[in-house]
């Protein structure tokens, strides 16, 4: 049972309790399920992708993945707000793509980054995939990442962020 209902059962049995009426009780419920509607469907912060903060050495040929974030979790949609990925190349360069749950590229957001690029934008994720840097070229340098945004329930029939992520395994 969750907080909300927790919270609105022991007010609806008070006021039973102490005499009121049917239409205040009904009120009562009313008034806790339209909060607990509201707070499913709001927007909730999420980092799509980053390197903690660290810049990360990479070398690898092209197609490799070198930074995956996490999946957006199921019932629920991702807008990507800030894109900021630094790249200082000692050869290729690496491109912003989003993959599906089983690392397939489906679109690519910016490619041929060499330096530093950033930006903002409204790039959408659907349920289960995530942004990831994969070389474009083949070579090798060091590459800091952090994208961020928020995330909003698309489905309601899963209640908790915690509980949409522990549906998924992702690797």
């Amino acid at each position: 049972m969750s907080l909300e209902n927790t919270i609105g059962s022991i007010i609806s049995n008070k006021v039973s309790q102490n005499g009121a009426n049917e239409n205040l009780v009904q009120a009562l419920a009313n008034l806790n399920n339209s909060v607990e509607n509201a707070a499913k469907i709001s927007e909730i912060p999420f980092v799509f992708l980053r390197t903690n903060g660290e810049r990360i050495a990479v070398a690898g040929t092209a197609g490799d993945l070198i930074v995956v974030g996490p999946s957006c979790p199921a019932g629920f949609m991702g807008t990507i707000q800030d894109f900021n990925v630094t790249f200082g190349t000692a050869g290729g360069t690496v491109e912003l793509v989003i993959v599906d749950s089983n690392n397939q590229v489906i679109n690519f957001l910016v490619k041929a980054i060499t330096a530093n690029q950033n930006g903002s934008g409204a790039t959408v994720l659907q349920d289960g995939q995530r942004l990831a840097v994969r070389l474009n070229t083949a070579g090798a340098g060091i590459i800091g990442v952090f994208c961020s945004g928020k995330i909003k329930r698309t489905n309601t029939i899963i209640p908790t962020v915690g509980e949409a992520a522990s549906e998924r395994v992702s690797f």
